[in-house]
């Protein structure tokens, strides 16, 4: 154990941040691989979905990959503006139609994706570096294809040193100019109703539907394919290999009633690129918002499956979180202590209280997460503000963190949900002074619904699958037995819980295996585990520990 001579923890000392982005001092000297880094960067799949929670660490992986890698790309959401397709009438009318716009989308990223290719690795930034560009591959691609390929970027190439914005605002003025010059040729007068944004009768829209259809379809997509194809011909030294990187999907980048075409259509053009060898794209993204993508987006069991042979979970074992953390405590002491190597062992508690029995202070930690660095990160965090001028975490500083640790990771869980389920923090408070394990059928019907009742309340009109269910339980139109099957595997599908079948049988938490269980398999016998995280947040009574499994 440190000694206060040595060493003192300041009011101003952290392990690290909760966002990638302010954390990038620790990710760069503190960065610990779960084996991951090297999938992407070196696997035999080349694009990658990087799927996982809020603080699993998708950010962090992408930024080794631009540290580590000296030809990475990164595709912002928020630069390409695209807020300017919901507000173009042409493609609102199109949609109202019902035409599927998948393909337009689908052309966009793929247009979007070899330009940022090109630009980077031929430093295209100005009219003389793009004719430089052409007049070099007009001479080394001579077939056909290639030069079809050519001339589409050519046709492009007044925008080709622009922001992605620019190029986006063109590509998509091209197909609202294919629509208006059909509908001036073939509908007099539609023209101005679609700018003044009339509505449309069925039997118009049958008419105009099946006109644009064959507009929409005849987007440039074998020009785009032959574009590709010239990209895996140019990128072509496997030492020289270009990194693609998008991420943060989940902000404010776009109108939500499109967001989720968008992202499909990214998504499934990762397949797009699969045969240009030295290109390698990473997406990454949230499990609730890839969920909800698919939902929203629903078309064929096999494109899902296409698209989930693409997809890296992240996940951390108690080994590896415990490294990362004694990096990071480290990289803190040694900045004013520097004799000896630090880790958690030398400013924690050998042990905390578990119930009745004792457990290692660190799993005791662990057991308190999602198993992701974020939580631990956070816990430390906590734990040191309760530790100034001290220069070790005592057991009593630990439980006082532990306590407003539990109230901000609740509000960090209801965050992370809000645009699925934004009533959850109030309809989580049912669960308040529960007991640690409950079995559905022993829920007495006069206080749930008083605490449903409070729910509603606190929910201040908001709409969503707990509100509804709630209003038809309190109406009799939803019995006890269905309410209580719907509230505990929103619960287990957000964490707050996990699922027991039946006595003896494992808990299924979804950090460790996302969804294992269905809605129908949730029944009056099952029992659930309020997440140890919660217990302080909710005032769960504990019970005498459990051996699960």
């Amino acid at each position: 154990m440190l000694k206060k001579s040595e060493f003192a923890f300041r009011a101003s000392d952290r392990v690290g941040f909760a966002a990638a982005e302010q954390d990038h001092a620790f990710l760069v000297s503190c960065f610990v691989d779960n084996g991951q880094y090297d999938e992407l960067v070196r696997g035999d799949l080349r694009n990658h979905i990087v799927l996982g929670r809020t603080g699993a660490g998708k950010t962090a992986l992408l930024e080794r990959i631009c540290e580590r890698q000296n030809n990475a790309v990164r595709l912002d959401p928020e630069q390409l503006a695209l807020n300017y397709l919901s507000t173009s009438t042409v493609l609102l009318f199109l949609a109202e139609l019902g035409l599927d716009l998948d393909l337009f989308f689908g052309l966009l990223w793929r247009h979007v994706i070899v330009v940022d290719v090109l630009r980077s690795r031929y430093r295209i930034k100005d009219q003389d570096t793009k004719q430089h560009f052409f007049s070099v591959f007009a001479t080394l691609f001579q077939s056909p294809k290639q030069q079809r390929a050519l001339e589409y970027l050519d046709q492009w190439g007044s925008s080709f040193w622009l922001d992605t914005e620019q190029r986006v605002r063109e590509v998509t003025s091209k197909l609202e100019n294919d629509v208006r010059v059909a509908a001036g040729a073939h509908f007099p007068g539609l023209l101005a109703r679609i700018e003044s944004g009339s509505s449309f009768s069925e039997e118009e829209k049958n008419e105009y539907r099946e006109r644009f259809k064959a507009v929409v379809s005849q987007v440039q997509i074998q020009e785009l394919a032959n574009v590709i194809e010239l990209l895996g011909a140019i990128l072509d030294d496997p030492q020289n290999v270009y990194f693609l990187l998008v991420d943060h999907l989940d902000e404010k980048w776009v109108d939500d009633k499109l967001k989720s075409r968008l992202i499909r259509g990214l998504l499934e053009t990762l397949r797009r690129f699969l045969s240009v060898t030295n290109l390698r794209i990473v997406v990454a993204i949230r499990f609730d918002l890839y969920d909800r993508i698919l939902d929203d987006t629903r078309s064929s069991q096999q494109q899902e499956e296409k698209l989930h042979s693409l997809s890296v979970n992240i996940r951390w074992t108690g080994e590896q979180l415990t490294k990362l953390m004694d990096e990071r405590i480290n990289r803190v002491i040694k900045q004013r202590y520097t004799t000896r190597q630090v880790t958690h062992q030398d400013i924690l508690p050998e042990d905390m209280p578990d119930g009745s029995q004792r457990r290692s202070t660190m799993q005791w930690i662990l057991d308190r997460t999602f198993m992701r660095p974020r939580d631990v990160i956070q816990f430390f965090n906590f734990a040191i503000s309760k530790a100034i001028d001290e220069p070790v975490i005592s057991e009593p500083a630990l439980l006082e963190a532990e306590g407003e640790y539990s109230r901000e990771r609740m509000n960090a869980i209801a965050d992370e949900y809000i645009a699925t389920y934004p009533a959850l923090i109030h309809f989580a408070e049912i669960l308040y002074a529960e007991p640690e394990r409950i079995q559905l059928d022993t829920f007495d019907d006069l206080r749930l619904s008083e605490r449903v009742q409070n729910a509603l309340a606190s929910s201040n009109g908001c709409i969503d699958t707990l509100t509804m269910s709630g209003q038809k339980y309190l109406a009799s139109q939803l019995s006890m037995e269905a309410f209580l099957r719907e509230l505990f595997y929103v619960f287990y599908e957000v964490g707050i819980v996990g699922l027991q079948k039946a006595p003896g049988e494992q808990i299924f938490w979804t950090y460790e295996s996302r969804r294992s269980l269905s809605r129908a398999e949730v029944t009056p016998t099952t029992r659930a585990r309020v997440h140890p995280m919660l217990w302080r947040r909710l005032g769960t009574r504990i019970q005498a520990p459990l051996i699960e499994g």
